[in-house]
């Protein structure tokens, strides 16, 4: 059996729910009648943003102590997680005023 490493999925959840959220978002602006388009996108971006926004409060709370994940090729740690905060802070403000 192939030996693989052990992956934190939380530590990767706000950068996979922006992608996810941004896919959604890319496949509504096809899939979903130019009527509904703006709002579609608009509210599926929002959401991406405050659960990724979610997602980086956990990983604050949970991260009182630098680690290496993903065989030392990414770090969870307090810091990156409050700037992943006021990125989807910044990004749900943008789209609502948007």
């Amino acid at each position: 059996m192939i030996p693989t490493p052990k992956v934190d999925w939380l530590a990767l959840a706000p950068a996979l729910s922006l992608l996810g959220a941004s896919g959604a978002a890319l496949l509504g602006s096809v899939l979903v009648p130019s009527w509904l388009r703006r709002l579609f996108t608009a509210l599926v971006a929002f959401a991406g943003f405050v659960t990724a926004g979610v997602f980086a409060a956990i990983v604050f709370d949970e991260s009182a102590q630098a680690r290496s994940l993903i065989a030392e090729s990414f770090t969870r740690d307090r810091l990156g997680a409050l700037a992943a905060l006021i990125v989807c802070g910044a990004g749900a403000l943008t789209v609502l005023l948007s």
